[in-house]
């Protein structure tokens, strides 16, 4: 009788979990959706170098940029659904994949863990474009705005002060941060939405110009940058990026829950708050649930949006 016991009460603890080999006993990779050296990219390196020294394991990045994130969603699918592979990748891009391809594919197994960051973005343009009205008269003569992807922020805000301007544009998708920002400053295209962290150092370097923040106030950092709401007296910035850590379903709830309270405890640290706030990020410090409400809104903000200007990648 007390060996039935025994293993009826090993078998009750391997369902809750509480039986669960220590977590991680092996390297785990995070697959990023952006490229080096952008500003998720440095973050999340960070938030990487904090998570292996609380696990005691490597924990990797490769980064899989392009393809509207089609890429690293497909690179994330082949990867066994265990835990030691996550995912990082826009908020964004997560939310509109199934409305752009009318397919869950891909995203239906993804649960989101934690909001490691999100920004305002800065209304970017040729150094020689000093105010709105230089903006909008180059963009007469060159009808084009650029973004990092189909339905992303800067494509879906850029389409909104289009219509303010008045003209059709072509909207330019990059891949390549780094041809994106040569190609705005040269006037290749008329303007763009990026964040500061992306582009902060640029600008410094008179590389780009700033014109206006999408935010509701101006930034401390940047006092003499309007909002696009002083220029324009219209809410046409209604996006941020935000970009998120997400883990396969299919892992055990004991994983998952590791999962979602080591990486905000990293994301949370006195080294990557730093970071964040020396790029310009936002620090936030949500609860799972108050992160998964977050989600939600997020999605039905974007699939408004999406319907209004009828955003499709055919």
């Amino acid at each position: 009788m007390k060996k039935i016991i025994t293993v009826l009460l090993a078998g009750a603890l391997a369902l809750t979990g509480t039986a669960h080999a220590a977590f991680p006993d092996k390297p785990v990779k995070i697959i990023l959706q952006l490229p080096v050296g952008s500003g998720p990219d440095v973050v999340s390196r960070k938030v990487a170098e904090q998570l292996s020294i609380k696990w005691g394991q490597p924990v990797t990045i490769e980064n899989k940029p392009g393809g509207n994130g089609i890429v690293a969603l497909e690179a994330y699918n082949k990867e066994p659904g265990n835990g030691y592979t996550l995912l990082v990748a826009g908020v964004g891009e997560i939310i509109t994949y199934p409305i752009l391809t009318r397919n869950e594919k891909n995203v239906a197994n993804l649960e989101i863990l934690f909001p490691m960051l999100h920004s305002e973005m800065m209304l970017i343009t040729s150094p020689k474009n000093k105010t709105l009205a230089d903006v909008r008269e180059a963009f007469k003569k060159n009808p084009t705005f650029g973004s990092w992807g189909v339905a992303s922020p800067p494509h879906i805000d850029g389409l909104e002060l289009s219509n303010y301007f008045n003209v059709k544009p072509t909207h330019v998708p990059y891949k390549d941060y780094g041809q994106w920002f040569i190609d705005v400053s040269s006037g290749q295209v008329a303007w763009s939405f990026a964040t500061m962290a992306s582009t902060g150092k640029l600008e410094k370097a008179g590389k780009l110009q700033y014109i206006a923040i999408t935010g509701k106030k101006r930034d401390p950092d940047y006092p003499d940058v309007p909002t696009i709401k002083e220029l324009t007296k219209k809410d046409i910035a209604h996006l941020k990026p935000w970009v998120a850590f997400y883990v396969n379903k299919s892992a055990p709830l004991i994983v998952q829950k590791q999962l979602v309270d080591d990486i905000t405890e990293a994301a949370n640290s006195e080294p990557v708050v730093d970071l964040l706030i020396s790029m310009t990020y936002k620090p936030w410090k949500p609860t799972h649930q108050e992160t998964l409400d977050f989600f939600a809104k997020q999605k039905s903000l974007y699939q408004t949006l999406i319907k209004q200007h009828k955003i499709s990648i055919d």
